[in-house]
């Protein structure tokens, strides 16, 4: 009855959103975009949990309380504190994840252009076209420095999904691993484009 009501509801969302997370696994810049989207709607959808644990915390002093079992009461308390407890551990590893999608999408562009700009041989106009698809590429979007602000990121909120999740040592590893696989991957491409 009343706001245990509108709380179960609104409880019911969130574990759903919470456990039933489906991410595609390929890391592109399609998988960057639904990842964003989930990562909006997590914001969007939890901002108001301070709320409904208010909400929650008014309906038992209410009157209602009496009408609904002991047990279930405690049920959704701790429905509540589990929620409260994986909202921010799932939206550090929505973060993570995408942008481990952007800057292995990042890369693989970067690694796609300069293989469409090397070994091309032709008339004078394709060659200048190539040139200055070189050019806006790598000059006027700044790659160098966008790669660098993205891998800074990119480890920042690595940091945060580590420590907020509390991963374990083999997760840790593997986060590690992805970083410098992606470092050292970006280093061969940065040569090359140079």
């Amino acid at each position: 009855p009343g706001d245990f009501r509108t709380v179960g509801e609104w409880l019911a969302k969130a574990e759903y959103l919470l456990y039933f997370d489906e991410i595609p696994t390929s890391l592109d810049e399609r998988t960057a975009a639904i990842i964003s989207e989930k990562l909006e709607e997590h914001t969007s959808f939890f901002s108001n949990l301070p709320e409904v644990i208010d909400r929650f915390e008014a309906a038992l002093r209410s009157p209602d309380a009496a009408k609904i079992p002991s047990g279930r009461l405690q049920d959704m308390k701790e429905r509540l504190e589990t929620v409260s407890r994986r909202a921010p551990q799932r939206k550090a590893r929505l973060k993570y994840l995408e942008h481990k999608c952007c800057i292995v999408a990042f890369t693989e562009l970067t690694k796609a252009k300069l293989a469409a700009w090397t070994g091309k041989y032709g008339r004078i106009d394709h060659v200048r076209a190539l040139l200055d698809d070189y050019d806006n590429f790598v000059t006027k979007n700044k790659i160098f420095q966008e790669f660098d602000r993205a891998y800074v990121d990119i480890k920042q909120v690595a940091e945060e999904y580590k420590r907020v999740c509390e991963v374990d040592k083999s997760e840790a590893r593997e986060i590690d691993i992805f970083l410098k696989d992606v470092s050292d991957m970006w280093r061969r491409v940065a040569s090359d484009v140079r």
